[in-house]
């Protein structure tokens, strides 16, 4: 029989029958008929006495009493041939704590999870940068609204915008973030007195490609 058999009578510190009180076993892994997470519980009757059969597996057990509303975990412990636990007292003294080799591992994994988490906001972040650019490129912004944007771009980006003030206008041009930041915010080309803009974010913008003197200047009123 692949399974092991506790009973007994449970008290409380006090020594009174712990009327009430529930115990629950959760299976961690899958061992001969029973899948792992499956989950027996019994209650403790006005007698105070309990009869419970264990399959064999590695066995989260918890506990709670009268008066709590959550259950509290006591531990994992190992359900086999050679457990040697005929009550639930036993049972638990037969719950061995993580040795420090295991704690290290936990740890591990925890850090692991840490950097795979972090990591996946930094996906999350670049997926948020290429949508932002895949928007730009689709909206085919003009020099002058990259001058006004406070879209969030990756450094390196270089983003064809089609005419200074209107599509079309002629004054349109590649315009490549060179990861200078931290400038005055919308500053136009004529402001710089250079082939460069800042955009809403104070983030520069060095230019690549064709784009005329004249249009880089003031044209049509805008500084």
């Amino acid at each position: 029989m692949a399974s092991i058999i506790i009973s007994g009578t449970l008290l409380d510190p006090s020594s009174k029958l712990a009327i009430g009180d529930e115990v629950r076993f959760t299976h961690k892994t899958t061992t001969g008929s029973t899948i792992q997470s499956a989950q027996s519980s019994l209650t403790i009757g006005v007698s105070g006495a309990y009869s419970i059969e264990l399959q064999f597996g590695l066995i989260l057990v918890e506990y709670k009493d009268h008066v709590s509303t959550n259950f509290k975990n006591l531990g994992v412990v190992t359900v086999n041939q050679d457990s040697t636990a005929t009550s639930l007292p036993e049972l638990l003294n037969a719950i061995v704590p993580p040795t420090d080799a295991q704690l290290l591992e936990f740890q591990a994994i925890l850090a692991d999870c840490v950097t795979e988490a972090d990591r996946a906001e930094t996906e999350a972040d670049r997926s948020e940068t290429a949508a932002s650019v895949s928007e730009a490129f689709a909206n085919q912004l003009t020099t002058t609204e990259l001058i006004a944007s406070v879209a969030t771009y990756a450094a390196d980006i270089n983003i064809g915008t089609s005419g200074f003030l209107t599509s079309g206008d002629t004054g349109n041009g590649n315009w490549l973030q060179n990861g200078v930041t931290g400038q005055t915010a919308s500053q136009t080309p004529a402001q710089l007195d250079d082939a460069l803009l800042n955009d809403g974010n104070g983030n520069q913008w060095a230019l690549v490609g064709q784009l005329t003197a004249a249009k880089l200047g003031a044209v049509g009123g805008v500084d």
